[in-house]
């Protein structure tokens, strides 16, 4: 929304040049996300509580493990609450990696939320072990699809790690003398 905001209105107020800054936009994104913890974290937590939506511990485990009774679960959900609701301010939805990372995101913790409401609701193993592999492997199998025909950087797969402070700096991995050594470049130099 920021991002937004600073492409529509920048001809009129100079002052939102700001928001295109990645750096700002992700300090942010952190202020809201711990603000979003603090107002909503213990009122969600007391509400799991209150429906008696919590964890049983497994008479296998261990001793200590029983004290951990009752513990709520389903808590991914004010975390991933969190994430969705700062990045819908401060992510730049222009930007199909960004959008991409949102709903895979979105897909990952789908098969949490999913396991969790089985536990809850029809039995306490909640979704097989190969069910929940399966699931997190076809949403990797399209990650990977994604980062194949996109590219990270360049439309080119590389294994480059990108320096948010510094514009257009990125750590490289060189692999060709199979050492594997971290070099530091301000620009990807393809030869």
């Amino acid at each position: 929304m920021l991002y937004l905001l600073q492409s529509l209105f920048i001809n009129n107020w100079g002052v939102l040049r700001i928001f295109k800054s990645i750096t700002i936009r992700a300090s942010i994104a952190f202020i809201i996300a711990f603000v979003f913890m603090l107002i909503f974290g213990k009122p969600f937590i007391k509400w799991l509580k209150k429906k008696k939506y919590g964890d049983t511990a497994r008479e296998e485990g261990p001793q200590s493990h029983f004290s951990k009774s009752g513990t709520p679960t389903m808590g991914g959900l004010l975390i991933i609450g969190a994430i969705i609701f700062s990045t819908l301010i401060a992510g730049n939805f222009t930007n199909k990696f960004i959008v991409f990372l949102f709903i895979i995101t979105i897909l990952f913790t789908t098969i949490g939320f999913y396991d969790d409401y089985l536990k809850l609701t029809r039995h306490k193993n909640g979704l097989s072990g190969k069910k929940k592999i399966l699931g997190q492997m076809i949403i990797t199998a399209l990650t990977f699809w994604f980062v194949y025909k996109y590219g990270l950087v360049n439309k080119t797969i590389d294994f480059s790690i990108v320096n948010p402070i510094i514009k257009n700096s990125y750590f490289y991995i060189n692999n060709r003398k199979k050492i594997n050594k971290f070099v530091y470049f301000n620009s990807i130099i393809e030869k």
